[in-house]
């Protein structure tokens, strides 16, 4: 749970939408939104943390705020357990969505593709992160309670106080909102200190680097045009030196090698390194899963993204959950994978993206293959050139809308992407106001750089949020659409 209100509210509710568009593709398959098929970090919403240390698992605060649908929310650090053991340290920065525990979350771009991202929704998106990121920097936890105490001249702030402050502060520029002074003096003047010195100093816009990532998800090629075998499969990670390792998996198929360009077999790659696939002699036709795995670095400032456990649309769909921000560096052990092919054919190659300021999921349909390639999407039946052929389509796809796009090649379905559309933070920021300059904040330790704080805790107002359904009609996928509209 999250950003908990403390008052019961009504249950809000959508509106239900429906709009059917006939989604058929051939060949084969990537998953969406991020474009690679199985990477980063994976995690479960827990709780609010202990911060102080006195075994209490909740050590949030309740503000009250303008701005929000929520009055008085509850503002604090929180946990997010990890796939692999560990629990990563968060924040919040969706205000007025819900999170709750058991929500599943995966690491995402703060971006997904250039300057096409709305979040956080408003004028500024880039400075506003910056500012983020600037007061996940330079305030708790990456910031003792000790030093914040002498930068902001508060003598008896303690943990709970300093995780609250920098709460409001974060959502003050990822959701527009103003804590009100209702007598909580420290949280204030750490609050006030934050906002105006991540206006004049936050300008860093650049994302924290992603923990472990493999691209492209998926690549075919035609033998004869790759003397270096089937690749390059790109290496992006925040772990330092050649450190990760990079294996066929499973070894399959038998005498498959993962070489350089050179040739050299791999088995440690670092970040930016470029791997690829060579097939055993006289394997003509077939295809083998390149992973990369080790322990990486999730820095501060990393985005996470997911859906509410047990919450579907009328149409049975996920509904998308409250978006987290680290808030704190942490060593984790992840993995990747990307998917090589090779063979005579055609050779199609699939990757889906939700593109935020185009309004829904684009696909691309690459063929590498000697064969021209046909497919059908949205009831528009495209040919794609051999010999490196690309096209690309936009599926319309609402706001916070859950949406399965099956691609069907001979009439039966090769790959699917599931995912939710959820670009926009629920409240609609302005850009935020302009707070005199202050002193600067004392260095922070490099590392990490964001954080936020989850939805509703007392089990009180709920947003649903809008979904998509599917139904398999003939050859085609009839997409409905909820669309959510303004609380009555």
């Amino acid at each position: 749970m999250s950003h908990f209100p403390e008052r019961r509210t009504a249950v809000r509710r959508l509106s239900a939408l429906a709009m059917a568009s006939s989604l058929a593709v051939g060949g084969a398959i990537l998953a969406a939104a991020p474009a690679h098929a199985d990477s980063g970090v994976k995690g479960t919403y827990e709780s609010f943390a202990d911060v102080t240390g006195d075994g209490n698992p909740d050590d949030s605060m309740p503000l009250i705020v303008t701005g929000s649908r929520h009055k008085t929310v509850r503002a604090g650090l929180m946990n997010l357990k990890l796939d692999t053991g560990e629990t990563l340290k968060v924040y919040c920065v969706d205000i007025d969505t819900d999170t709750e525990k058991g929500n599943q979350y995966s690491e995402s771009p703060w971006d997904n593709q250039d300057d096409k991202s709305t979040w956080p929704k408003g004028d500024n998106s880039a400075q506003r992160r910056a500012k983020l990121k600037w007061i996940l920097l330079n305030s708790f936890p990456t910031v003792g309670v000790d030093k914040l105490k002498t930068y902001a001249d508060i003598p008896d702030l303690d943990a709970q106080e300093a995780a609250a402050a920098t709460q409001a502060a974060l959502w003050h520029f990822s959701d527009n909102i103003t804590l009100n002074d209702d007598g909580k003096v420290d949280v204030t003047k750490l609050y006030k200190k934050l906002v105006a010195d991540a206006d004049t100093h936050g300008m860093d816009t650049s994302e924290p680097p992603t923990t472990l990532a493999l691209t492209p998800a998926e690549l075919g090629l035609q033998l004869d045009k790759a003397p270096n075998g089937i690749g390059p499969f790109t290496v992006k990670t925040s772990a330092k030196g050649k450190t990760i390792d990079a294996a066929i998996k499973n070894n399959l198929p038998a005498g498959a090698k993962l070489v350089d360009k050179n040739g050299a077999a791999v088995s440690k790659v670092g970040d930016g390194d470029d791997v690829y696939v060579k097939p055993a002699a006289g394997d003509t036709n077939g295809q083998a899963t390149v992973q990369v795995s080790g322990k990486s670095s999730a820095e501060v400032g990393r985005l996470f993204t997911g859906t509410q456990k047990g919450k579907k649309d009328e149409h049975g769909n996920e509904v998308a959950a409250q978006k987290l921000i680290l808030a704190q560096r942490s060593d984790t052990q992840v993995q990747a994978t990307s998917v090589a092919k090779w063979g005579k054919g055609p050779l199609p190659a699939y990757a889906a993206e939700v593109q935020c300021k185009q309004g829904g999921v684009e696909v691309t349909v690459t063929n590498n293959g000697d064969q021209d390639f046909v497919f059908t999407l949205d009831n528009k039946q495209s040919t794609v050139a051999k010999n490196g052929g690309k096209i690309t389509q936009l599926v319309k796809v609402n706001e916070d809308q859950a949406y399965t796009i099956q691609i069907m090649r001979d009439g039966k379905v090769d790959k699917e992407f599931k995912g939710v559309r959820d670009c926009e933070t629920a409240s609609t920021p302005t850009t935020p106001p302009t707070t005199p300059p202050a002193t600067p904040a004392p260095p922070a330790p490099k590392g990490p750089e964001l954080a936020q704080t989850g939805g509703d805790g007392s089990g009180n107002t709920a947003l649903y949020l809008s979904g998509g359904a599917v139904l398999l009609l003939g050859g085609g996928l009839v997409f409905f659409v909820v669309r959510r509209r303004t609380a009555q």
